[in-house]
């Protein structure tokens, strides 16, 4: 490079000589030949003397602008030189312009070589340049060690020639000219015009790392604010640096907690004392409310300490208190900092008092958290026996009713009004009226005593005298035959369920938690903030535990039973214990769902190639282990009435309800629906619900609808006069109806004949 520059002096250097040799070169004629080989000096040609003369004006004006190019070279070096780096950028600017701009034609007439030996030359000037700038904020202004300390300085002495450097002037003009938008742009000039990919990769590298370490300081932020949540380690300010010490020696609490006050008045003073304002700002709007929270925190832990008449502490803490405020004021409202809370905390008594009460809580919670984490013979399980008293039975019953009417009203949603009467009645003279109810109870209940069946004929009988009995009253007199099965002992007196040592770990947590709060001062102590911390006591326990119980989430849940009943009083047990139940069977039937939706969409798009894998490699093996096998071993009343939910869900809301939005069912469908619901029926198959009347009727209507799927419209029709269709309203068989068979006479026909026999008016 030095070559170039030598070159376009030697030439541009004698300006005189260079116009001279110009003025000769137009004076000497050129010499032609003339027709009889003599040589002659022959008139000038004028238009050769214009265009030679346009050429060297072309000549001139390019080897000046690669002058200026190479004064600007030369500028730069000379700035760079005395550290001028605002200079460096500007005549490093004009020289992109130069070599890149719309008018570089005389760069452009230079050979290859030229050209390419300028641009490394330039991109080096670059990389040099942003080199330069990083190294003066990284080790001059800000010198932060991985371990030791964080040392900023406001005015630095730099160079050979000790030349002074002021950081706020020099980092508003870094913001101003590299990231004018506060984020690093690649298509900004000094980073787009490069050639060279390893020195173009550098200036963005090191860009960034200005923008994300020093502007927007996250560097400082991380360290501070790894300090800040690291154990044993604190602050201290000395000389113009922020330093880091470990504490972790220190084993006195009274010592511990003056030191960790300290820490914070060294950060503060760092703050206040060394930061220039944009950098405040930008350091308190991510570390304010850590250092106000952790400080509100440190005065409600030690408020027994803080508060004591003898000791400076309190004076300390609303000196930090202070500080805080004043360095809000600065950020120009960007943060907030009111002291009201903390300089409550030191002045109201009532709430030192329930700030004991929180400490006595939390040392209760930290108390279970260690022995769950340490003590393995916590997982150890055993089986007792849950008692159902007379509050608890009652409540069970209550919501079992709840569930039975739900599921009923499922099944029968889609009944016609209350006048919709069977007219068993117009029958009783032909001597059918004393068998029609009867026949469907024996579907129903074939397992009752024979002299529980004939009692019920005989009911039937009696209803049928009656004009005004409906469709709707085969329900009701359901509902009688519940109440007349069996049920054992065990089911009225309690269950034995499986617990591990938790709720004895709960017990003695509380005892701990009362044997500590009964020496404080009890008419001091607010009774309803006391009631309030224990719900939270509760509600965090159960938090606490319940991942640890993600495989087995029953025995949880037994857990929070068997504790709810030694201890009625807890209501937020019980109110817990039934919300994380219905929060793991509504995550399961989650997945339940999606999971038949997937294999019937499946039929959807490929009927003639079913694959059942969904089914019998994911589905079932699901909804045994995760669901039923569960709510089996939760047992009684509540594991009975969910477990019908459940399989109301499985088959209705999951498979039935989804098929009847269904336009229409192909042939082959058919065939397939009718082999997944007996897949479904018999692997949903649940002894301990086989005594119960809502069991069979769930079951018996999803067998029924299976078994209709597959057969022609006059089968169905002959199941319909033999009273097969007894658990479905008019409108569901009449749906089915035409999701199965095509719009034809004999299907209108069909359908109204079901009308007719159930005299009901046609929606249609």
């Amino acid at each position: 490079m030095t070559d170039i520059f030598m070159s376009i002096d030697s030439i541009l250097g004698n300006r005189d000589a260079l116009i001279q040799s110009i003025e000769q070169n137009l004076e000497t004629p050129p010499l032609t030949a003339t027709h009889d080989g003599n040589s002659s000096t022959q008139e000038l040609n004028r238009g050769q003397l214009m265009m030679k003369e346009e050429q060297l004006s072309s000549q001139l004006h390019d080897l000046n602008n690669l002058k200026i190019l190479s004064g600007l070279l030369i500028e730069f070096k000379t700035n760079f030189e005395l550290l001028e780096l605002e200079n460096c950028f500007y005549s490093l600017q004009s020289i992109r312009k130069r070599i890149n701009g719309n008018n570089n034609s005389s760069f452009l007439k230079q050979s290859f070589h030229f050209q390419r030996s300028v641009a490394v030359y330039v991109d080096t000037m670059h990389s040099t340049l942003i080199d330069k700038i990083f190294e003066i904020i990284t080790t001059k202004f800000w010198q932060i060690n991985d371990t030791g300390s964080i040392a900023f300085h406001k005015k630095i002495t730099y160079g050979p020639e000790d030349i002074d450097l002021e950081y706020e002037s020099f980092i508003d003009f870094v913001k101003q000219q590299y990231f004018p938008q506060n984020v690093l742009d690649s298509q900004l000039w000094i980073i787009s015009d490069m050639d060279i990919n390893d020195l173009q990769e550098n200036v963005r590298g090191k860009l960034q790392t200005i923008l994300k370490s020093y502007i927007h300081l996250n560097v400082v932020i991380d360290r501070i604010k790894k300090s800040i949540f690291t154990k044993g380690k604190m602050f201290d300010y000395e000389l113009g640096k922020l330093l880091f010490k470990d504490v972790s020696n220190i084993t006195d609490n009274q010592s511990l907690l003056q030191e960790t006050i300290a820490s914070f008045t060294s950060l503060v003073r760092f703050f206040q004392d060394i930061l220039i304002e944009d950098d405040c700002i930008t350091v308190l709007t991510s570390l304010g409310n850590v250092i106000s929270n952790e400080l509100t925190k440190l005065v409600k832990q030690n408020a027994s300490v803080i508060l004591n008449d003898n000791s400076p502490l309190k004076d300390r803490i609303i000196e930090v208190s202070k500080s805080l405020v004043k360095l809000a004021d600065r950020t120009k409202n960007q943060w907030h900092f009111n002291d009201s809370e903390i300089l409550n905390i030191l002045n109201n008594e009532q709430i030192y008092f329930n700030l004991m009460l929180d400490k006595k809580f939390n040392e209760a919670l930290e108390y279970m958290r260690d022995t769950i984490k340490n003590d393995g013979s916590i997982s150890e399980v055993e089986t007792v026996f849950l008692k159902r008293d007379s509050k608890r039975k009652s409540e069970s019953d209550s919501n079992a009713n709840e569930s039975a009417k739900k599921i009923e009203s499922q099944n029968s949603s889609k009944k016609e009004p209350d006048d919709d009467n069977w007219n068993w009645d117009d029958n009783a003279d032909d001597g059918e009226g004393d068998d029609a109810w009867g026949d469907e109870i024996d579907l129903d209940l074939d397992d009752l005593e024979q002299n529980e069946n004939q009692s019920q004929k005989e009911k039937d009988k009696t209803n049928e005298d009656h004009a005004e009995d409906d469709w709707d009253n085969a329900w009701g007199l359901d509902d009688d035959i519940t109440d007349t099965v069996p049920t054992t002992n065990a089911s009225h007196q309690g269950t034995n369920i499986e617990i591990n040592k938790l709720p004895q770990l709960f017990e003695t947590a509380v005892e701990r938690l009362n044997k500590s709060v009964s020496i404080m001062d009890q008419a001091k102590i607010d009774q309803q903030y006391y009631n309030y911390k224990f719900n939270v006591f509760q509600s965090s326990f159960v938090a606490m535990c319940s991942c640890h119980f993600q495989e087995n989430w029953w025995i949880f849940y037994n857990n929070l039973r068997y504790i709810g009943q030694k201890n009625p009083s807890l209501q937020r047990i019980e109110e817990l214990s039934q919300n994380y139940l219905r929060k793991e069977i509504a995550l399961n039937e989650k997945r339940v769902f999606k999971l038949i939706q997937q294999q019937l969409n499946s039929l959807l798009e490929n009927e003639n190639n079913v694959s059942w894998h969904i089914v019998t490699r994911q589905l079932i093996p699901f909804i045994q282990q995760h669901i039923i096998d569960p709510l089996v071993k939760i047992g009684g009343k509540e594991g009975e009435d969910n477990l019908l939910q459940l399989l109301n869900f499985i088959y209705f809301t999951s498979t039935v309800d989804v098929i009847l939005t269904w336009k229409v069912i192909s042939e082959k469908n058919s065939e397939n629906l009718s082999e997944l619901f007996t897949l479904l029926l018999n692997d949903s198959t649940i002894p301990l619900l086989s005594n119960l009347p809502k069991y069979k009727e769930l079951r018996e209507k999803f067998s029924i609808i299976g078994k209709i799927l597959p057969l022609h419209l006059k089968e169905i029709m002959d199941l319909f006069y033999d009273g097969d269709f007894y658990l479905f309203s008019t409108e569901e068989i009449a749906q089915w109806l035409k999701l199965l068979f095509a719009d034809t006479p004999l299907r209108r026909n069909a359908i109204e004949d079901i009308y007719e026999i159930r005299n009901t008016n046609i929606a249609d």
